[in-house]
């Protein structure tokens, strides 16, 4: 059972905040992996609207990565692995105008080291993170948003973790799966059912790469009318029990995608320094969550002409990829698609500087995804648009009746 203390304090909202937090031994610690489930799960928030339930247990998986990766990687100030804390400070009526007062139940979450005399706290309502103590001074000292204290860090993955977990297993060689776009609506599965996307289509091949590393080869088009828009091919590599993205590359075939008047583009290819973190290569786990730190993106780009007979040299960019942020909810999810039923894992992936977010179900016996849709459920329905699997077959080809001659 969770339990909390509440205090007020007006005049002094941070010296209140310090007073409670120093009285930790009037309060009831929270055993870690418990906690995890108890706090991070859905049945623990209670929400007014259901759409908060994802951003209450979103909040609380990145929570208690933060401070996981404060302990591994700044082990001087943050000297233990140590368990969280929670109370609640009574709002203000400013704060309760601010805020609103009818989703959160706790105000701080916070780990203490014996070792530094270091107090390490998340703020809930105002999603920061502040320090105090023996390093950083007496007083309450506001680090920044969460999100970018979550940039301080490499990619990595939690170390606290339920021990519900499984052993996902790996595809055949030559494998292929096909999927489709659903509108998510009541009714029967239909390929393409949103008119206006021409590339919701996809036959995915997954063959082995040098040193190793997997070939994920995706024709994108449509189904409906065979048209074949661009062909990608990504190398995945994998690294302590954990897939990186180190490369990708595409092929286009259709004129829609124009740099200027004149060309499309032809191809573009992608480097990844250093490489992209995917998540797990094969064991999952209820709690699993891992940080997937910006990292550089090299492209370079070639192009075909079209209306001019000049050719137009090719193109480079450095860019970087989004942070995001992927926790494990449920291991035992029995999902049904076109392509049957599956036993999956459900994993929420999310953008913690825009709270965007997509689900995505890998099946248990083979790894491949099974369905991947938005995260929250309050969208509407032009974006609840869901990739679903529709057919699974041990051949690399693609069949004549789907794909036409493409």
């Amino acid at each position: 059972m969770l339990i909390c203390r509440t205090a007020s304090d007006s005049g002094n909202y941070r010296q209140a905040v310090k007073r409670l937090i120093q009285k930790r031994a009037t309060m009831k610690r929270i055993v870690i992996i418990p906690a995890l489930i108890l706090i991070c799960g859905l049945d623990a928030f209670s929400p007014v609207f259901a759409w908060e339930w994802e951003e209450e247990r979103a909040f609380c998986y990145w929570r208690e990565l933060l401070f996981d990766l404060a302990e591994l990687h700044y082990p001087e100030f943050f000297t233990t692995h140590e368990v969280t804390l929670a109370l609640k400070v009574q709002e203000t009526v400013e704060e309760q105008d601010r805020y609103g007062s009818y989703s959160h139940y706790w105000n701080w979450f916070y780990r203490y080291y014996p070792g530094s005399d270091t107090y390490l706290a998340v703020n809930e309502k105002e999603n920061a993170v502040y320090v105090f103590g023996t390093y950083f001074g007496p007083e309450i000292t506001k680090v920044g948003a969460v999100e970018e204290v979550l940039r301080l860090f490499p990619s990595s993955m939690n170390s606290s973790f339920s021990d519900e977990c499984v052993e996902v297993g790996s595809l055949d060689p030559g494998t292929t799966a096909y999927y489709g776009w659903t509108d998510n609506s009541p009714g029967p599965f239909f390929l393409f059912a949103v008119p206006d996307r021409t590339e919701g289509d996809s036959v995915v091949s997954w063959l082995p790469g040098a040193g190793g590393s997997t070939e994920v080869l995706t024709h994108h088009g449509s189904f409906l009318n065979y048209l074949h828009l661009y062909t990608e091919k990504e190398i995945v590599t994998s690294n302590t029990g954990l897939n990186y993205r180190v490369s990708s590359s595409r092929t286009y075939a259709a004129a829609e995608f124009s740099a200027e008047p004149g060309w499309h583009k032809a191809s573009e290819t992608t480097q990844y320094s250093p490489g992209l973190l995917l998540g797990p290569s094969s064991r999952y786990c209820v709690g699993q969550t891992w940080l997937s730190a910006s990292v550089a993106e090299s492209s370079t780009y070639s192009y075909f002409p079209t209306t001019t007979a000049v050719p137009m040299p090719p193109s480079t960019a450095l860019t970087e990829t989004a942070l995001s942020l992927s926790y494990v909810v449920n291991v035992k999810a029995r999902i049904k698609v076109q392509a049957g039923e599956f036993d999956s894992v459900e994993i929420i992936t999310m953008d913690p500087e825009n709270w965007t977010g997509h689900t995505r179900w890998v099946d248990v016996a083979t790894g491949i995804l099974i369905k991947d849709g938005p995260a929250n459920t309050y969208t509407t329905p032009a974006t609840r648009q869901s990739r679903e699997l529709y057919l699974l077959q041990a051949s690399g080809r693609c069949t004549l009746t789907i794909c036409g001659e493409n």
